[in-house]
């Protein structure tokens, strides 16, 4: 387990009250003045720490795990007597002069409108404040404390982490004219790439990039586990045991809510759900009974089916009517998966001779539907970010051992930023790759 210097800890345990007190990661923001962003990755990191999971990441609103309950527990009576004791401690009013070196932008940004409210708490103290970027100013004594914006490298300092940087790109509309539009990642190679190397003062010129590299090292590329993986014509889902392949010249669409395959000319697809709990509870997990009572078929012509050697399903093609009493036609299939799940893989088209072409594929696509085999399973390993040294073949040597299928040299080059006449890496220097 790594560690983590005590201020960090100490960081990370504010961050974890505050969202604690309000089951929000937004309102916790709001009271610490930092972002959700900030928050939601405070609290990753302080769960990565305790290899523990704090919070239920539910719809609308978080929950507190048992060990988030054990912490809370733990730690909240220890921060009110904390307070207590420097509430005591500072029964004689604190007096004197507190020099201050701080950042022009937070200066005027975040710390002068706090001021006020300083001073009304600690009128005996004189501050002094100075907008300065130098790094030498605190160490030659002239400062008691120096605010600043960098990597918290102060050998012989204590320093304590007030806000965490969040890094995007951005651009005006206006480079946009007359260039490749911004569809995707990809699509950023057209474009030239702007880098502050003076941003953290007293840090190396990469110092940024440093650290964002050691940070994403092993995280997940493209497609989650949980999310489910597209490989070609694949489709895997671990979790929930299932994989479909889909047809040729179909691509896969998946999203948090349904996946779709859908065929080269874009006017038919096979839509695949999980049949949701609360109707499940309805209905139960019979097929006769989800169509019937759930989905509103009545009439129409039922098929037995063993979908992948040993599912049970049904397919349903007749008339149905809906929730608001509306009368339509469904065409779909239910199956039963291997861990108990009920899935409903429905037929949509534009119009019923899009339909009638597509069926064939279509049929194809729902007979593919299988619980996942030894092989599928190595095939869905998610794909991750590694740093690996740059090598003498450059981006083509990494780009002929790379899973990317499409342009692998120039998505390696794009991850890395070595694009649009950008410097090629030194031999050595650690880049991105994705394996």
């Amino acid at each position: 387990m790594a560690t983590s210097a005590p201020s960090q800890i100490h960081t990370r345990l504010r961050v974890f009250l505050a969202v604690a007190r309000h089951l929000s990661f937004t309102r916790a923001g709001e009271e610490l003045n930092i972002t959700t962003g900030a928050v939601s990755q405070q609290i990753k990191l302080l769960e990565d720490w305790l290899a523990q999971r704090l919070f239920r990441r539910l719809p609308r609103r978080l929950e507190l795990t048992d060990a988030g309950k054990r912490l809370l527990a733990a730690v909240d009576p220890a921060y009110a007597a904390v307070e207590l004791a420097i509430g005591r401690l500072r029964g004689g009013a604190l007096s004197g002069v507190v020099r201050v070196r701080t950042l022009p932008s937070f200066l005027a940004t975040w710390l002068v409108p706090r001021l006020p409210r300083l001073m009304a708490r600690f009128p005996q103290i004189e501050l002094q404040v100075e907008a300065e970027d130098s790094t030498y100013s605190l160490r030659d004594g002239e400062f008691d404390l120096a605010i600043d914006l960098n990597d918290g490298s102060y050998p012989g300092f204590q320093s304590t982490v007030l806000l965490e940087e969040e890094i995007f790109p951005v651009c005006s509309p206006r480079l946009l004219e007359g260039r490749p539009p911004l569809l995707g990642a990809e699509d950023l190679r057209h474009y030239p790439l702007l880098h502050d190397m003076t941003a953290w003062r007293g840090s190396p010129p990469y110092a940024e990039w440093e650290r964002y590299l050691k940070a994403i090292d092993g995280v997940t590329f493209g497609d989650s586990r949980e999310q489910g993986v597209v490989r070609g014509r694949q489709f895997f889902h671990e979790p929930l045991g299932i994989a479909i392949t889909a047809p040729q010249g179909f691509r896969i669409v998946n999203d948090s809510e349904q996946l779709m395959l859908v065929n080269g000319a874009r006017d038919a697809a096979l839509v695949m759900r999980v049949v949701p709990q609360e109707l499940l509870r309805k209905t139960g997990t019979s097929h006769d009974a989800i169509l019937r009572q759930g989905l509103g078929a009545s009439g129409g012509r039922s098929e037995q089916l063993t979908l992948g050697g040993s599912l049970p399903a049904t397919h349903y093609v007749g008339p149905r009517r809906d929730s608001r009493g509306q009368t339509g036609t469904l065409d779909a299939t239910l199956v039963t998966g291997p861990r108990g799940e009920v899935f409903l893989l429905g037929r949509a088209a534009r119009d019923a001779a899009a339909l009638d072409r597509a069926r064939p594929a279509l049929r194809e696509a729902e007979l593919s539907f299988r619980p996942m085999s030894a092989a599928d399973r190595i095939a869905a390993r998610p794909w991750q970010l590694k740093l690996v040294p740059y090598p003498a073949g450059g981006f083509a040597q990494l780009a002929r051992s790379s899973p990317l299928t499409e342009l692998p040299e120039q998505q390696l080059r794009l991850l890395n930023g070595a694009y649009a006449g950008q410097p090629e890496p030194k031999p050595g220097q650690l880049v991105k790759v994705v394996q």
